[in-house]
Formats: structure tokens, C-alpha cells, sequence
């Protein structure tokens, strides 16, 4: 079983009902009591609390070059900048047109990505540990619970929120520093099961319970979205 700081989690996309949790907001409003007509929230800033962090997004089996733009596009948004290809159905993607397009402005991120045969190839697995070039990860997945045609295993689901939170939170003093690692599956199948059974942990984007369909890059926003928050977030300019 792998270690605590190097758990494998998922997330999931999926259609399940999910309780929404109550998280902390990086914007707290506070209201003055002297006029009812006269509104003016004072805004209180959190600063980004924790700064030794690698975060690196994953695609796997992506078939359409828009896609892996769109993700490019939507993780420097939220200031993050590894992104990883893995058995992409064009070797050749990010140099695409479609994809440079959907990167709108992030074409760096296209520019520094790295494409791999498999997961096996960035990870060194075994019972004990999750690492690349010596580093410890806690290595993420994405995947649905069923799609049209195949089961999918069952795993149980935790909010990201909730999960990135008590992560943090449970980041031990002499842990210096954490390497965390987003994969997501194919468009339309989503992760394989030789990948997601590496999991442990799923996480679960909440969605309607009956529309859960989400684009790859609207997923991908979501994560890097909850995961900035949780690090602390940026300030309003």
C-alpha cells in the first residue's frame, strides 16, 4: 500500500449526486450595519500560504488537439505550468494548429510539455513509494464511473475540496516540500483500467445529477481552480 504523502487519488467526473461541502473562501465579504441602501463589502485577501509545491497536469490518450490547448490554456490560468502528454493519438499534438489555438497565449506550456508511452514511464511504482527522479508524488487520476459501453471499477468518491484541504492541513513539518501530480483520461472513455487501478482515492467533481457531462479542459480548470484555492488562491487585483 503506498505511504500517506504519496497516496494515488482519482478524480472522479461523474453523474452521482454529490453533498456539496462548505469550504473557506479566499474572498471573505463583511457588510457595515449604517445603511441598509449603501452596500460596500470590505474585501479581505488571502495570500497563497504555501509555496514548496509541484504541480503537474497529466493527459492521457487525448484524442483531439483542441483539448490538450484548451488544458494548456486553462492550468496557466491558475499559474500552473508542467503539463505532461501520455500516449497522445498524435504524436505530433502540440505542435497542431487546433491545439496552439486552444492554447490562446499559453503556447509556452505546449512549448515546455513532455510526451510519454505510459504513466509506468513517469512514475517509478512499487508498494511502498510513487517517484520520479527521487521525488515523492501524490499522483491524481480522472475517470468516469461508466461510459456507453464499459463498466467502470468502483471507488469511492471525495470532493476536491475536501480532499485538498485535509491534505494541507495534514502536511507534516518535515514534508519541506509536495509533489502532486492531476491525470486525466480520454475525452470520451476516460482513464484506462490498468491506470486506474493505481488509484486509492477518488475525488469526485460535483455535477447535476443528470447532466455530468464535462469537456476535458473544463476539467481540468476545475482542479486547478479548487487546487489554487486551496493553496491559498490569488489576490483580487
Amino acid at each position: 500500500m503506498i505511504s500517506c504523502h504519496t497516496r494515488i487519488i482519482s478524480i472522479l467526473l461523474s453523474t452521482t449526486n454529490f453533498t456539496r461541502l462548505k469550504t473557506s473562501s479566499s474572498v471573505h465579504l463583511s457588510c457595515s450595519s449604517s445603511s441598509s441602501t449603501n452596500f460596500q463589502p470590505s474585501l479581505q485577501l488571502q495570500q497563497p500560504k504555501q509555496t514548496n509545491i509541484v504541480t503537474t497536469f497529466i493527459l492521457t490518450d487525448t484524442k483531439h488537439p483542441g483539448n490538450v490547448g484548451s488544458a494548456a490554456r486553462a492550468m496557466k490560468t491558475m499559474g500552473f505550468d508542467h503539463l505532461y502528454l501520455v500516449r497522445p493519438h498524435d504524436e505530433r499534438v502540440l505542435g497542431r494548429k487546433k491545439c496552439i489555438d486552444g492554447a490562446s497565449g499559453a503556447v509556452d506550456i505546449l512549448q515546455n510539455a513532455k510526451v510519454f508511452d505510459s504513466l509506468e514511464e513517469i512514475f517509478h511504482v512499487d508498494n511502498t513509494t510513487t517517484t520520479r527522479a527521487g521525488r515523492k508524488y501524490v499522483v491524481c487520476g480522472t475517470g468516469m464511473p461508466f461510459d456507453m459501453s464499459n463498466e467502470r471499477p468502483v471507488q469511492r468518491y471525495v470532493a476536491p475540496r475536501q480532499y485538498f484541504d485535509e491534505l494541507l492541513r495534514t502536511k507534516t513539518p518535515d514534508e519541506d516540500s509536495l509533489n502532486i501530480a492531476f491525470v486525466f483520461g480520454n475525452e470520451r472513455m476516460g482513464m484506462r483500467h490498468s491506470d486506474m487501478e493505481m488509484c486509492d482515492v477518488m475525488l469526485g467533481i460535483p455535477t447535476n445529477p443528470s447532466f455530468g457531462s464535462l469537456n476535458l479542459a473544463s476539467a481540468v480548470q476545475i482542479i486547478a481552480y479548487d487546487w489554487r484555492e486551496a493553496m491559498g488562491g490569488f489576490p483580487l487585483q
